[in-house]
């Protein structure tokens, strides 16, 4: 991936990691500011604008998945206390049609990659073949999504 782009997405997830450690609650606005100017863009904003044209469809995917961890970073550092009695906020910072779309997306995508790479190696090798491990990207967003109930039983930075 491009280097800027690269560069946007450290930025943005550091300081979203750190904002809400250092922060805590008070956050909830420049969080927001940060995920806006962050403008995370859908499978389908990336398939339709003209920025985007012409990218080939692994690219586009490695474009989501990068966003999907600045995201599920963003998530991951949300104090339990947001999560569970400011849902509000919560879908203030995580609206529906854009960050959680792009997270559906990104997963979606790293999804089909590991799908089709086991297909791949099952074809090739037979069923003998070990399953291929989940990719990083797909491990993250499922171990940083977790349920806010089973936030107090993990460590993690929102414990």
């Amino acid at each position: 991936l491009n280097g800027l782009f690269r560069g946007k997405c450290t930025l943005a997830a550091d300081l979203l990691s750190c904002g809400w450690a250092f922060e805590h609650e008070e956050f909830v606005g420049p969080a927001e500011t940060i995920l806006r100017h962050f403008d995370a863009a859908t499978r389908a904003r990336l398939t339709e604008s003209l920025q985007f044209q012409g990218l080939a469809d692994e690219v586009r995917d490695c474009l989501l998945v990068a966003q999907l961890d600045v995201l599920t970073t963003a998530w991951e550092a949300v104090p339990k206390l947001v999560k569970e009695q400011q849902g509000h906020m919560l879908r203030r910072l995580f609206r529906p049609d854009v960050e959680l779309s792009v997270m559906r997306d990104a997963a979606v995508a790293a999804y089909e990659q590991w799908a089709s790479k086991a297909a791949q190696a099952f074809a090739a090798q037979g069923t003998n073949q070990a399953f291929p491990e989940m990719p990083e990207a797909l491990y993250r967003f499922v171990s940083r999504m977790r349920p806010v109930d089973e936030e107090a039983t993990v460590p993690g930075p929102t414990s």
